[in-house]
């Protein structure tokens, strides 16, 4: 098996996962299955839940986490994407900013939401619209918001009952997310076609 197969094959066998993989998440926002970020509250979300809606206060960043992009062992770019604790109605939470289009905004968001908090301005803070997928929060992550709030002096009951820990929100792209199965499959079917092709015009040894 040559190289170019070898390459092909993999490349293919990727698509194919991420085709494959992005199935069930494409369905639910075709079919609009998509969930009020309003609606947040303690033992609301559950992994995979797709929400969509306005963060109208944000208070400060919990943690951030770093993800080093490699190649081979050389580290070649870092990229870093905050937590923010956010609040509705109904409970305190966390909100994953992985979108590097949406981190200025969230971080324009907090300063105008202590502005408003310690009086400066009359004017409330401006909204953030995002939509994102709840996943399962870090447990280091879990552990940077307890002692946040222990050190915002909310006791262990108040914590308990308005902080939601155990699920944070992840900003995701749901243009992007809807189209994944089709592009993932379409580089498969591609790397299959080639190597046909590549299989049917390949010289034929005859042995005499």
């Amino acid at each position: 098996m040559s190289k170019f197969t070898k390459v092909l094959l993999v490349i293919a066998l990727v698509g194919a996962v991420i085709g494959g993989v992005g199935v069930a998440d494409a369905i639910k926002i075709w079919k609009n299955d998509i969930d009020e970020l309003d609606d947040v509250a303690l033992g609301s979300m559950s992994a995979g839940q797709m929400l969509e809606g306005d963060v109208e206060c944000a208070y400060d960043v919990v943690a951030t986490e770093t993800t080093t992009q490699t190649y081979g062992f050389i580290p070649v770019s870092k990229t870093e994407s905050p937590f923010y604790i956010v609040s509705n109605n109904n409970c305190y939470y966390l909100i994953n900013v992985t979108r590097a289009d949406m981190k200025e905004d969230f971080e324009t968001l907090m300063e105008q939401s202590w502005d408003y908090i310690d009086g400066k301005t009359d004017s409330a803070p401006g909204k953030v619209h995002l939509t994102g997928q709840v996943v399962k929060t870090p447990d280091k992550v879990v552990e940077f918001l307890k002692e946040y709030c222990d050190e915002a002096q909310m006791t262990e009951d108040e914590y308990n009952n308005l902080v939601e820990h155990s699920y944070c929100v992840k900003t995701v792209k749901f243009d992007v997310m809807k189209y994944s199965p089709f592009i993932g499959f379409g580089v498969m079917l591609l790397c299959l076609i080639i190597l046909i092709i590549k299989k049917i015009r390949s010289p034929k040894i005859v042995n005499l």
